[in-house]
Order: C-alpha cells, then structure tokens, then sequence
C-alpha cells in the first residue's frame, strides 16, 4: 500500500501507470479535484473521492490549498462497482478495526475499512465528454471559458448547424444539451474556486452568476444542497483512519499532460 499527501498549491497531474497493476483511490479533505479521462470529467469536491482501478489513465487538476489523500491498493477481486472508473462520497470517517503484519493483510484491512464508507458520489459529479470532434472542439471551448452565455447560439452560427440541430447532437452524445453541459460546467468551476477559500461573491462574479444568491439556487438545483452544506457535510468524512498516514510513501505519479481546469479569474 502506498499513500500520499497533497497539500501544496501546484496542480497535481497524476495516473497510475498500467504496467503498475494497482488501484488508486484519491480524496479530498479539504478543496477540490477535477480529474479526466478520455471521455468523462469528474468533480471531485471536498468530502469526496476518485476510484481508478489498475490500468486507467486519469489526469488531475488539484485547486491550490487543497489537502488531498491517496492510496495505491493491490487488491485482486473487487465488486462490479470498482470495476471502472468512478466518483464516491465518503459516508462517514473510516475507520480501522485491524493492522495485519503482512503487506496484504494491511492491503485488505485498508480495503475493508475503505469500501464500506464509500458510496456513490451524486450523477451530476460526472460529465461526460462528446466524441464527434467538432462537438469536443465547443466542448473544450467552454471548459476554458465557462462563464460565457448563450453558447448555444453562438456555437451554432459559429459551426454553422440550427441551435436546435446542434443542442440535439450534444445530447445524444453526453446525456445532455449544451446548454445543460454548459450550466454544469460552471458549477464545476465555481466548487473548484470555491474549494480554494474564494468568497462565493467573488465566485458567482468570475463565473457569470448575477450574484452569491444565484449561484447558490443553481447549486442547489444541481446538487440537492447549496454550497454551505455541501461544505459542512465534507468536512466530516475522511480516509485516513484507514489508511493510516504513518506508512507516508509517494504513490506512483506520472508525467502525463495537465487537463484543462475549468476557468479562473
């Protein structure tokens, strides 16, 4: 088992290699990840994890400030939700009941003590990304400048298809219309800046919002909680009493390109 603590204000972008054979779990006590792969983003805000089994590829951006934990697991027959990549909130501090002398004993002591608190993270944590290339161009557009309006407008006289034609492909693509793809990009954006200590004024300005007050409903809308609660529920759940930080060894990290964080001001 190996684990690794990020506290620093650099952007982390890190993968476990596939030749390593080991699971990573990633989980934010305090801040914000965004984390790719090649057809999905995944929010990843405080009180929350990322599950990557062996062999995936997966870039991080961490917010600055952030105190971010992770663990590399070996572990051989795992349950069909671990099998892909995936989101999960932390129910509740894990804790651990055993410390096993040998390497998988701890590995499985550490998995048992992980597994059981961790549950899916809300559908909305997970975006996913269009393949049809003139569709992953907008796409990639507004995950850098998501505080735009009227997107779909604009991105149909710019590629010239109907605003309606346009929004149609987005959905059959990603579950959703641009504009709805749009919409959750910017609260990504806003739990990332909101995740570095950034006041909600200052966050609702930069993305577009008229105010604290909108962003708060849009928040709301999207996650079931606004982002007060969401903090204050984040702030009770972590892994550490599971994997146990005394064994402090870096986690494999690769030199693999940064993903494109949602804008900042």
């Amino acid at each position: 088992m190996k684990t690794r603590r990020t506290g620093g204000t650099a952007p982390v972008a890190a993968t476990p290699p596939p030749s390593a054979g080991a699971h990573r779990l990633v989980w934010v006590k305090r801040g914000a990840v965004v984390a790719r792969d090649a057809g999905t983003i995944y929010l990843v805000p405080q009180g929350h994890g990322l599950w990557a089994p062996a062999g995936s590829t997966i870039s991080t951006h961490v917010a600055p400030g952030s105190d971010v934990g992770s663990t590399s697991l070996h572990i051989a027959l795992l349950p069909m939700r671990f099998a892909t990549v995936a989101g999960f909130e932390i129910a509740a501090p894990a804790r651990r009941e055993s410390w096993p002398g040998t390497a998988d004993g701890r590995e499985r002591d550490t998995w048992h003590a992980v597994s059981d608190v961790l549950t899916p993270a809300h559908p909305a944590m997970t975006l996913v990304l269009p393949s049809d290339p003139t569709l992953r161009e907008i796409a990639e557009k507004i995950l850098g400048a998501p505080s735009g309006s009227h997107v779909t407008e604009r991105y149909a006289a710019a590629t010239g298809m109907q605003a309606a034609t346009l929004s149609s492909r987005f959905r059959r693509q990603t579950g959703l219309s641009l504009s709805q793809w749009h919409s959750r990009v910017r609260l990504y954006a806003a739990v990332f800046l909101l995740g570095q200590g950034i006041s909600a004024g200052e966050v609702a300005h930069s993305i577009g919002y008229a105010g604290p007050s909108g962003l708060s409903a849009a928040h709301k809308r999207l996650f079931g909680v606004t982002p007060m609660a969401f903090k204050r529920r984040g702030r009770r759940s972590s892994l550490d009493g599971a994997v146990g930080f005394e064994v402090d060894l870096p986690c494999p990290i690769a030199d693999t390109p940064e993903p494109t964080p949602p804008h900042q001001p």
